[in-house]
């Protein structure tokens, strides 16, 4: 595993309307994948692998301004992608996904399937504890 790149876990901070009482409202949401930058044609972007072994689920959301493919994909080593969960994403749609984990390693990847790169990018990909 010394030739893999595993990401550490970011907490999400409960945000909150000013003045108001401070009630959890999605509780142990772990920040995994946020890709906020272009995407260029013809390619992909993937995160880190990340350990994922005491969360139930992955979700998120996403829109590209450009077709393309979602992938979860998981793994039980955290190299080799063992399942692969593939949303195909419409031009300008926003898409959210949630996905049950089966092994305890897990990376987001975007292809990018359209000729030119993205003007609209975002991606935000989250563990759950379910």
């Amino acid at each position: 595993m010394a030739d893999q790149q595993l990401a550490q876990l970011t907490p999400v901070a409960i945000q909150q309307p000013i003045g108001t009482k401070r009630i959890p409202i999605v509780n142990d949401l772990w920040l995994i994948c946020k890709k906020i930058t272009k995407v260029v044609q013809n390619t992909s972007y993937s995160s880190a692998w990340v350990e994922s072994r005491h969360f139930g689920k992955v979700t998120g959301t996403c829109i590209f301004d450009r077709a393309g493919t979602l992938k979860i994909e998981q793994s039980n080593d955290g190299y080799n992608v063992d399942y692969t969960t593939s949303i195909v994403t419409a031009i300008s749609t926003t898409d959210a996904f949630s996905v049950e984990l089966v092994c305890p390693f897990v990376r987001i990847t975007w292809t990018n399937g359209n000729v030119g790169d993205t003007g609209t990018h975002k991606l935000y990909a989250y563990l759950k504890v379910v």
